[in-house]
């Protein structure tokens, strides 16, 4: 629907912009009675723009609607039993909100939500060091990235008993975590907010990669997301990866919820309307 319109709003002022254009030309070569009837014309034509827009807007807007009532019915319950840890790792936390709400919708149980600190996407340069230092007042602190990736999973997977550690890695900004099961539950899948604010951005480097990566050899099922109109998409950068997992790259829109509850039960592809997608929605099962 929506390609159409623009294609019926591009031929229409290509149209006039002729029209015009000629009458301008024309005018100087032709008679008054001859430049009177281009401009009734384009009068002509313009009123019926107008109508057309005003169909295809309406049409539009009753398309909207419909999705609007039907997603709920259509989300719900698909999620059923499903334990499921959110991670954001990018820059839009509004996203990471829209995805909880899409996802306890489903009836999915939302285990725990981390947020990513700025202090744990930094290279291996500027962060061994880093941590050199807080290992030196806490031996139990991790000492370089690959202790970070591994004590850091354990704390998604509610495996962490003690919260001395997340305190710890809360309070120097490398995570917050905030857990949302008092059985501390074992989340089955974890989902990754992405998206980027600002160019270049290494998280998917420093941060979603590894901890992605230590996942999957865990046996986690992962999918990752995106808002549609994030400024940097992150979805190239996570496909670099060649990780069993699925992308979602408008997860902040009434289709994206669809396509990310339908992920969980499909094939990893890349799903979403960006350049980067391969399919619009995963294959109902």
């Amino acid at each position: 629907m929506v390609p159409g319109f623009k294609y019926h709003v591009a031929t229409i002022a290509a149209i006039f912009f002729a029209l015009t254009a000629g009458l301008v030309v024309g005018s100087l070569y032709v008679s008054p009675q001859l430049a009177d009837g281009q401009r009734r014309a384009i009068n002509s034509l313009r009123d019926t723009f107008k109508q057309e827009i005003a169909l295809q807007k309406e049409e539009i807007n009753r398309g909207n609607r419909f999705v609007q009532r039907v997603t709920p019915e259509f989300l719900k319950n698909r999620l059923q039993g499903e334990t499921v840890a959110l991670v954001q790792t990018g820059d839009y936390p509004e996203t990471l909100s829209q995805v909880r709400d899409t996802l306890v919708a489903a009836g999915a149980e939302i285990v725990s939500v981390s947020r990513i600190g700025k202090n744990f996407n930094r290279t291996n340069a500027v962060m061994t060091p880093a941590l050199a230092s807080l290992v030196a007042a806490d031996p139990k602190f991790p000492v370089d990235r690959a202790a970070l990736v591994k004590s850091t999973i354990t704390i998604l997977m509610n495996e962490e008993k003690s919260p001395e550690l997340r305190d710890k890695l809360k309070s120097t900004d490398y995570l917050t975590f905030e857990p949302l099961s008092l059985t501390l539950t074992t989340p089955k899948t974890v989902v990754f907010i992405g998206g980027s604010r600002y160019e270049p951005s290494d998280h998917i480097e420093n941060v979603d990669g590894p901890l992605l990566r230590a996942l999957v050899e865990k046996g986690v099922a992962c999918l990752v997301c995106e808002g549609q109109e994030v400024a940097v998409s992150d979805i190239l950068a996570y496909r670099a990866l060649r990780l069993p997992l699925s992308t979602i790259d408008n997860a902040d829109t009434l289709m994206g919820q669809c396509a990310l509850v339908m992920a969980f039960a499909a094939e990893p592809d890349d799903y979403g309307v960006k350049l980067t997608a391969r399919q619009i929605l995963p294959a109902v099962r």
